[in-house]
């Protein structure tokens, strides 16, 4: 459970957030509750409504698609697991990316960039990644971009003989 950093109690914002999330969701067949993301180790792709239009299966693949179909103001959310991938992620302009739990993991390796490029008004939050590079270049989160957030992230990166950033804040 994340606690509050000032003080070390539980943070009732994240649980609130969680509580209302989960009684927003109007369940139909074939949907899940966002509780159920992490049991299940599914991608969920909602619609700015904050219902299910689809999920995916926690792969690379299935990361990729649901990140390819999150437009303003949709979010992507990552289950209590850890996704390995092999090259990075792009963010569209008002997308979030969130970790249901602090478990949510990015795992990047074999390939040498940006293991994610965020856009305007994009927000990456509560979830940890690891990027080994195998070339020159080892950015974990490019989020450069007018408007974008990061929060609660936990970046490690390895390699990366001329440039190593975990996060590259600033104006693009």
């Amino acid at each position: 459970m994340p606690r509050d950093d000032r003080l070390g109690k539980l943070d009732p914002h994240y649980d609130a957030m969680r509580v209302a999330t989960i009684a927003r969701v109007g369940l139909g067949r074939g949907q899940v509750s966002p509780a159920l993301i992490g049991v299940k180790n599914l991608v969920a792709l909602y619609d700015s409504g904050q219902e299910i239009v689809t999920y995916y299966p926690a792969t690379q693949a299935g990361l990729v698609s649901a990140l390819a179909l999150a437009g303003n103001n949709d979010s992507v959310w990552l289950p209590s697991r850890i996704i390995v991938l092999t090259t990075g992620i792009v963010l569209l302009a008002g997308a979030a990316l969130l970790g249901i739990d602090e478990k949510a993991a990015l795992s990047f390796s074999s390939f040498s960039g940006t293991a994610i490029t965020m856009a305007a008004n994009s927000i990456c939050y509560n979830f940890r990644m690891t990027f080994t590079s195998n070339g020159v270049t080892a950015i974990g989160v490019d989020a450069r971009f007018s408007g974008s957030k990061t929060d609660r992230l936990i970046v490690e990166i390895a390699g990366g003989s001329t440039t190593r950033v975990g996060v590259w804040a600033g104006v693009a």
